[in-house]
C-alpha cells in the first residue's frame, strides 16, 4: 500500500513539474512584450508622420479593425479605404498618446490593452477650411506571430470625439 501511494505521489509530482515547464515554454516572454510595445509605438509614430505604408505594414493581410461604433473592416484594402481613401478631405493626426495597461498572451497569440488620446484636423482640399477634433478612449489589439515577427490581427477602439479649436 505504501509503495502504491509513493508511486501515485511521484507520478503526480512529475506531472506537475511537466505542466509547469510546458506553461513556462508557452508564456509570452519579456522579449515578446518589448516587441509588442515597439509595434504600438511604431503605430503611434507612423500616424503622426502620416505614414500609411508603415501603418498598414504592421497588420496581417486579413486583419480586422473595429472602428468605434462602425462596422468592422476586414483586410488591408478595407483599412486603406477607411483610413486613407483619397477624397475632398485630408485628415492629419496632430497629437497621439498611447498608454499601455497590459500586454499578455502566449508564444503565438498576444494582446495589448490600454487607453489613447488623439487629436486630428480635417481640411477641405477645395476651400482649405479645417476643423479639429479630439478623442479619448480605450483599445484592445490582438497580435499573432508570423514567423519570428508579431503582427496585428485585430484592433478595436472606442471613445467619444468632440470638435476643438
Amino acid at each position: 500500500m505504501m509503495r502504491r501511494s509513493t508511486f501515485v505521489f511521484s507520478l503526480f509530482a512529475v506531472s506537475l513539474c511537466l505542466i509547469t515547464q510546458l506553461q513556462a515554454q508557452t508564456r509570452l516572454s519579456g522579449e515578446d512584450k518589448e516587441a509588442i510595445k515597439e509595434i504600438k509605438e511604431t503605430y503611434r509614430m507612423a500616424w503622426l508622420r502620416d505614414d500609411s505604408e508603415t501603418i498598414l505594414g504592421l497588420f496581417a493581410d486579413d486583419a480586422t479593425i473595429y472602428p468605434n461604433g462602425l462596422s468592422p473592416r476586414v483586410g488591408k484594402k478595407a483599412m486603406t479605404d477607411f483610413w486613407f481613401a483619397p477624397g475632398d478631405t485630408k485628415t492629419t493626426i496632430t497629437d497621439y498618446k498611447i498608454e499601455l495597461d497590459r500586454i499578455d498572451g502566449e508564444k503565438h497569440l498576444a494582446f495589448a490593452t490600454g487607453s489613447s488620446e488623439i487629436k486630428w484636423t480635417m481640411t477641405n482640399r477645395k476651400n482649405n477650411e479645417s476643423k479639429s477634433y479630439a478623442s479619448k478612449g480605450n483599445f484592445m489589439t490582438l497580435f499573432s506571430r508570423k514567423g519570428k515577427r508579431w503582427i496585428i490581427a485585430r484592433h478595436i477602439w472606442n471613445g467619444k470625439f468632440e470638435e476643438i479649436n
